[in-house]
């Protein structure tokens, strides 16, 4: 009986490598499916093939291959040898027709891909584990480059000139991250939170992340600043609070609230933007806040 899989010889290019794990990868796959076909024989083959091929034929725009993306793809996952910073720099250049959220998103899909196929070689027999370590491990530093990537495109289209915060009102009239300041978050913080709302207002955007529901949030160790984006340079201050290990329950309690009060209200504030007193109000909002900043040096400087 022949050997199913090829046994990877030793001093071959990370490229040959590559082609020969992944044919081992296929061939294993294609090994899984006939046994499984084979417990699965009261299913008529034919049936199956049927659905397979309405499938492929009401969605053929979805499988049709973008060479363009396929190239660049093959271009990334080849370059090696390099440091981190050196490493970005390439992927930008072989990026650079290429450049926006969508292709780098559709890369990252292309990596996460990957490195669950190569998770899976290595399950398998006559696969050099370490190899595939190294593999995975090459993958998921591009990965983490590419999220930075996204990161900077993405606040570079969020960001203003100037930018402009405006605060989420309760029914009550209060200031929502006001309150949350004054009420929940310990002084030694303070600092910390206004960096974080000095980011927003300068664009840097620091600890930026970008949350599935679509709303935003800037962070630092245990602290986060919730947004959503009126329009490019607006903002609309949702929160300040503390994130924890043991609240991640609270956590998402929280967000889910936030995110149910912006779309209830979001067309009320977009509204409101461009009126010279709303804009005056929310201005003094974002004083009072930074003067509770302030405030906190004042109550520690007594203390000394």
């Amino acid at each position: 009986m022949n050997e199913p899989f090829i046994v990877i010889p030793k001093g071959i290019s990370l490229e040959e490598k590559v082609q020969l794990l992944k044919q081992n990868s296929e061939k294993a796959s294609e090994i899984r499916g006939e046994i499984q076909q084979m417990k699965t024989a009261s299913i008529p083959f034919k049936s199956a093939l049927t659905k397979s091929e309405k499938i492929n034929g009401n969605n053929q725009d979805l499988y049709q291959i973008d060479e363009k993306l396929e190239d660049i793809y093959s271009k990334i996952c080849f370059l090696e040898g390099l440091n981190r910073e050196d490493l970005m720099k390439k992927m930008k250049d072989v990026l650079k027709d290429y450049y926006s959220i969508s292709s780098i998103n559709r890369l990252k899909l292309k990596l996460y891909q990957d490195i669950i196929l190569y998770a899976k070689l290595a399950l398998e027999e006559h696969t050099d584990i370490d190899d595939i370590k190294a593999f995975i491990l090459d993958l998921r530093v591009k990965l983490e480059l590419l999220d930075e990537m996204e990161e900077k495109e993405e606040i570079a289209q969020i960001s203003g000139d100037e930018n402009q915060l405006f605060f989420l009102e309760s029914k009550v009239g209060n200031v929502v991250a006001l309150e949350s300041l004054t009420k929940n978050i310990p002084l030694e913080y303070y600092d910390g939170f206004k960096t974080l709302f000095d980011s927003i207002l300068n664009g840097s955007f620091k600890g930026f992340k970008k949350l599935r529901n679509g709303l935003y949030e800037v962070k630092d160790f245990k602290i986060r600043v919730l947004f959503g984006i009126l329009e490019k340079g607006k903002y609309l201050i949702l929160d300040a609070f503390m994130k924890k290990e043991d609240t991640s329950e609270y956590y998402k309690s929280l967000i889910n609230n936030r995110l149910a009060q912006y779309i209830r209200t979001k067309s009320y504030y977009l509204e409101q933007i461009q009126d010279e007193d709303v804009v005056a109000k929310h201005k003094q909002y974002l004083e009072m806040v930074f003067s509770l900043f302030d405030k906190k040096n004042e109550i520690e400087g007594m203390k000394r």
